[in-house]
């Protein structure tokens, strides 16, 4: 069994990129492709971890 685990700080750059790549998409496109990157989320339930919860070693320096 699986678990995704997703950080908040992941989850924006996802999502600013997602609007990014949709802007010039047609309207009824780039809203499928919002819907269906929501209904993953839905589906997969990912447990979200807050910034302020990563370990110090996360980060690339």
């Amino acid at each position: 069994m699986c678990k995704l685990v997703l950080a908040a700080v992941v989850r924006n750059e996802v999502e600013q990129n997602l609007f990014l790549h949709a802007e010039p998409l047609p309207s009824l496109d780039a809203e499928q492709w919002i819907a269906d990157y929501r209904h993953l989320i839905k589906l997969t339930s990912p447990e979200l971890v807050p910034l302020e919860r990563l370990p110090a070693s996360t980060f690339y320096t």
